[in-house]
């Protein structure tokens, strides 16, 4: 769902982060981000701890921009279009999450949007002004 969202909006997006993208695994989703946003937008993949020098070769030959950040001690060091923050935050403690929530609303640009996860679908959100608008899914307005 993220992936085709991304697509949609390539125009709009020129920077993506993707917090939590799993360098073990080689950041999949990640590149399926880069895949969706094409050549020109910037795609970072981001987690806490370095990966292996051989999963950093593999993401930097996909495109990716590849960084090593705790979102919990700070901002990124960049604004974005467009930031996933989504399974790596079942992982947190209830305060990591938010001071997280708090460094990833820093990192947004007015307009960006936020990509995050509700059970097993999908979360849209877009900052405007000193808030977040549910984008998707639409019934949780009612909630």
């Amino acid at each position: 769902m993220h992936t085709q969202f991304l697509s949609k909006h390539a125009d709009e997006i020129r920077v993506f982060a993707d917090v939590g993208c799993s360098f073990p695994k080689g950041a999949p989703t990640t590149i399926d981000a880069k895949e969706a946003l094409g050549k020109e937008a910037e795609v970072y993949a981001i987690d806490h701890f370095a990966p292996e020098p051989e999963k950093w070769a593999e993401m930097e030959k996909a495109g990716l921009k590849v960084k090593s950040h705790e979102i919990t001690r700070e901002p990124l060091p960049f604004q974005c279009d467009a930031i996933r923050f989504a399974n790596v935050s079942y992982y947190m403690t209830q305060s990591d999450r938010r001071r997280a929530l708090v460094n990833i609303w820093k990192s947004l640009k007015n307009g960006g949007y936020l990509l995050g996860a509700v059970g097993t679908g999908g979360l849209i959100l877009r900052k405007n002004g000193r808030r977040f608008e549910l984008i998707y899914p639409r019934h949780l307005e009612s909630l």
